[in-house]
């Protein structure tokens, strides 16, 4: 789903494209992830792929993070991509555990905590990507995959989670069947 040229064209795109990210962008498989060291651009690598789908394909979209602050820039980032068309992104909704915002094309982006609250407004909804930054500190990881794994390969999507090298947790999203790019600077 992912467009290279889009991403170098309109995500504001202050790192190169590494050829492990080109690979995440590049890769098929419905269960993916990008796993780094810390400040290697994971998280940025998150907002560009989020971007180029929401922005290309209507649909509903999910981005899941331990915290606000992680939550608020990525949203902060979809605004300043936006800036770029002379348009907004548009909240449509908040409460104390998610906000969800459309972008000009229709689409729905839902900002969520990944810790059980979050998840338990989430859980009756259907989105066509999901993204989790650092997954291992997801309390309710487990069913967020098992539960939305059949929704989103109904609509071509994927989940994708983005997180620091931490042997055993990325041992198990092996396990669990997901496709692992590594960011080894």
């Amino acid at each position: 789903m992912t467009d290279i040229d889009f991403i170098n064209e309109y995500t504001n795109n202050e790192r190169p494209l590494t050829k492990e990210k080109t690979d995440y962008f590049n890769s098929k498989s419905v269960l993916k992830g990008f796993i780094g060291p810390r400040q290697c651009g994971k998280t940025y690598t998150l907002f560009q792929d989020l971007a180029c789908n929401a922005f290309h394909v209507k649909g509903n979209y999910l981005v899941l993070a331990p915290n606000f602050p992680n939550l608020l820039s990525v949203r902060l980032y979809l605004g300043r991509c936006l800036e770029q068309f002379a348009t907004e992104l548009k909240e449509i909704e908040r409460s104390f555990v998610h906000t969800s915002c459309r972008l000009p094309n229709g689409s729905t982006v839902t900002f969520a905590t990944s810790l059980s609250d979050g998840v338990e407004f989430i859980k009756d909804n259907v989105y066509h990507c999901i993204y989790i930054d650092e997954p291992r500190l997801s309390s309710d990881f487990d069913y967020i995959v098992d539960h939305f794994l059949p929704i989103v390969t109904r609509f071509n999507g994927y989940i994708g989670v983005f997180g620091t090298v931490e042997e055993s947790f990325n041992e198990y999203l092996i396990n669990k069947g997901f496709d692992l790019y590594y960011h080894l600077d």
